[in-house]
């Protein structure tokens, strides 16, 4: 509670609005998390952690062209991380373009395997299995 009144006393860093958007988050306010998150990016427009849940916040919102919007800026800012790919992989598939989130699965079981979730793991399953 202290760091959260502290944030909100100091809003002019990328950082304090990227932990509002946060804790908004986990409260179940998408639509505040969304919004702090848009202020982060307008802040520093190459903050990947503020990209990539804004990307999943709005998956979670119906929101996978926004999603996929969000990732793909995630993977031009910091192409060498591995979360920007799972967080792509997850809005093709939503959008249903299989190929493109069977292509980033791909490099993610090969390269990073570890960084992929339960659910992560049976849909990239599911995607390789169609296409064997």
């Amino acid at each position: 509670a202290l760091l959260a009144k502290t944030l909100k006393e100091k809003k002019t860093t990328p950082w304090a609005r990227f932990l509002l958007a946060s804790f908004a988050h986990d409260e179940g306010k998408p639509a505040l998390a969304e919004k702090e998150l848009a202020m982060a990016l307008l802040l520093d427009g190459k903050y990947p952690d503020a990209y990539l849940l804004l990307s999943q916040v709005r998956l979670e919102r119906g929101n996978a062209k926004g999603a996929l919007e969000a990732a793909q800026r995630c993977v031009d800012v910091a192409g060498n991380l591995g979360r920007a790919y799972v967080a792509r992989a997850a809005a093709y598939a939503a959008l249903g373009r299989e190929p493109e989130a069977l292509a980033d699965y791909k490099k993610i079981i090969v390269e990073l395997p570890y960084l992929l979730n339960d659910e992560q793991r049976q849909q990239a399953g599911s995607l390789l299995a169609v296409t064997a």
